[in-house]
């Protein structure tokens, strides 16, 4: 029961971290072509909360994850 409850959270980490990559990189191209501080400062700041998340709720997940893309 454990194994599969990891491979579950591990599936359910991966498809959330790529939600927000993704809504983080759609975020950073629109602040840059409109030339806004304010939401790249936003972005970032999602981005590093993101990280801090992840790493507590599933340890190293997005290390692992880039360092497969």
């Amino acid at each position: 029961m454990g194994a599969d409850l990891h491979r579950q959270l591990g599936i359910y980490s991966r498809e959330l971290v790529t939600l927000h990559l993704a809504g983080f990189w759609l975020g950073a191209t629109w602040a840059r072509r409109r030339h806004l501080e304010v939401w790249k400062f936003l972005a970032a700041s999602a981005a590093i909360t993101l990280l801090r998340t992840s790493r507590v709720a599933h340890g190293d997940c997005l290390v692992k994850l880039a360092m497969t893309s």
